[in-house]
């Protein structure tokens, strides 16, 4: 089973050396401007560029917070500050407000999005909604309780039994796989271990693969009628 990411916060270039040196997976960090980590001491772009060179140095990735609730007001100077980071590097962006999120799609989109928790991320539409505009993390909402987190793996469930109880494929085949698109071995493809990005990979990908035996069934009864037509 993939082993969850060890993310620390950072509220300095000295924090962030300390976190990458006792073994964080990754760090993230907030800039001067358009965060809302707005009590720590944030980065300067020389900090940021430095830091994020250590961490790279030592395998470990570096999200930058963007995650302001924007104004108009606000959207030159984000815009400016993207260019910035798509020049400085970091591996993800972590962001609240769809209006920058649609502009570092178009700046950077070399660099993940991830959403942020400010984003109030409650339910597992919610989840869709953004993977499908590009986002490779969505993280949830303070607020959920360890009942809606339990609710978010049983939807992941019901999607994933559709593809065997409805006779797509076989319970075997199912599991192969589950376990093809977590890149895990089958035998270790278990819903009820996953980390709620891979319970919403999960919902995503088996809703494409029922519609995709769907649009094929149809397609098929559609030329059996063609063709029935044809011999009459």
């Amino acid at each position: 089973m993939k082993r969850p990411e060890l993310l620390v916060p950072a509220s300095s270039l000295e924090v962030l050396k300390v976190a990458v040196i006792y073994g964080a997976d990754a760090v993230y960090i907030g800039g001067e401007a358009f965060g809302l980590r707005a009590k720590a001491k944030n980065f300067s772009k020389e900090d940021m560029r430095e830091g994020i060179a250590f961490a790279h140095a030592h395998g470990v990735k570096v999200y930058v917070t963007v995650n302001i609730l924007a104004h108009n007001r606000d959207l030159e100077g984000v815009r400016e500050y993207l260019q910035e980071l798509k020049e400085i590097g970091p591996d993800a962006l972590i962001i609240a407000d769809p209006g920058v999120f649609m502009l570092a799609k178009e700046i950077c989109p070399e660099i993940e999005r991830h959403i942020s928790t400010q984003a109030n991320n409650t339910n597992y539409l919610t989840y869709q909604f953004w993977y499908q505009q590009g986002a490779k993390r969505v993280v949830s909402a303070r607020e959920l309780s360890m009942e809606e987190l339990r609710e978010l793996r049983a939807e992941a469930h019901r999607q994933f039994d559709k593809l065997y109880k409805h006779g797509y494929m076989s319970k075997h085949d199912a599991y192969q796989w589950l376990g093809g698109i977590l890149s895990v071995p089958a035998k270790q493809a278990h819903i009820a271990q996953l980390s709620l990005l891979s319970c919403n990979l999960v919902i995503r990908e088996a809703k494409k693969q029922v519609n995709w035996y769907h649009m094929r069934k149809m397609a098929a009864l559609q030329q059996t009628q063609e063709g029935d037509v044809k011999a009459s």
